[in-house]
């Protein structure tokens, strides 16, 4: 199963750096998609600057965003790493690129270095499973289940037990109990 797995990943890695390789965008294309969606909401928001990089957006609801600090009240910008509409707004505003304004995790660049390592083939002659035995000298064994109840202790050294003299009720003799009691049978 492990080899199966580490086959899977194989291969996995080299379709995602060779398709990265034809990527012609900055960011990857899902998060170029996203940024489009974001950008076609920007039509209906109005801007208010404030101070600096500051601004007021208004649309739905009424949002105040700081560029310098890729801050913006409604959180998707903090959330997701992309700008959300009302920073892409305040971004075009500025005439600056909102991709500069992007989590670096979403760039291409980032991508293909994420996949540039590889999982090598490993060859089948070193394998201790196909000749049969362990090349490691060691056999795991299944799990034994415990026995039911309070496990019994192991007594350290030879101990000497020192049993108590039984002492009747009755007659106040030693070596028997009441029960065996010949005194009182005999009544």
């Amino acid at each position: 199963m492990v080899d199966a797995i580490r086959g899977k990943i194989m291969e996995l890695i080299y379709m995602r750096r060779t398709e990265s390789n034809q990527w012609l965008t900055r960011l990857t294309p899902s998060m170029e998609e996203k940024l489009e969606r974001e950008s076609l909401k920007v039509r209906r928001l109005q801007l208010s600057k404030s101070t600096g990089n500051k601004f007021e957006v208004r649309g739905d609801s009424i949002e105040a965003v700081d560029v310098d600090n890729c801050d913006c009240s409604c959180k998707g910008w903090q959330l997701t790493g992309l700008p959300c509409c009302h920073a892409i707004a305040v971004i075009g505003c500025l005439d600056r690129n909102p991709h500069d304004y992007c989590a670096r995790y979403f760039t291409t660049d980032c991508y293909r270095v994420t996949y540039s390592e590889s999982i090598h083939p490993i060859s089948n002659v070193d394998d201790p499973w196909q000749k049969g035995t362990s090349q490691f000298g060691t056999t795991v064994t299944p799990p034994t289940r415990r026995p039911p109840g309070q496990p019994t202790t192991k007594k350290v050294g030879s101990q000497e037990v020192v049993k108590r003299q039984l002492q009747c009720s009755r007659c106040k003799g030693t070596g028997h109990n009441k029960s065996t009691c010949k005194e009182f049978l005999e009544c």
